[in-house]
């Protein structure tokens, strides 16, 4: 989705849901996409839709994924880089899925993480 997972945590820290939970489906769901986008890449790489949707990104891209491998995916899982993307284009550049998948695992402390510092803002702002 177009939209980051740090505005539908943000939501949930708002409605009060259990974190356990929204962790959980957060990672799952962020999970879910990467191994998506992933698929999307491989299997589609060279439909047009797909070009025009990675253009603005796919030189930067492409030299990213180059040069760091897996760890791109890495990077990307734990850092504000638009995950998406990043997978997109590991699939397209033929990424092998055995280390594809584990490095998709890292948006688990990266969703943790998050979830803990805008729980810490959220907090801060409503005691105000």
């Amino acid at each position: 989705l177009p939209i980051p997972p740090d505005f539908y945590l943000a939501l949930a820290i708002a409605a009060k849901l259990d974190p356990t939970l929204v962790i959980a489906v957060g990672s799952a769901g962020s999970i879910a996409g990467g191994i998506t986008a992933f698929s999307l890449g491989r299997w589609m790489g060279g439909a047009a839709m797909v070009q025009r949707l990675i253009a603005p990104f796919k030189e930067q891209g492409e030299e990213f994924v180059n040069r760091f491998g897996v760890l791109s995916v890495i990077l990307a899982a734990l850092t504000p880089i638009p995950f998406s993307i990043v997978c997109v284009l590991a699939g397209m550049m033929g990424m092998a899925w055995r280390l594809f998948l584990p490095a998709t695992l890292f948006r688990i402390p990266r969703i943790a993480g998050y979830y803990l510092l805008i729980h810490i803002g959220w907090t801060a702002a409503t005691s105000l």
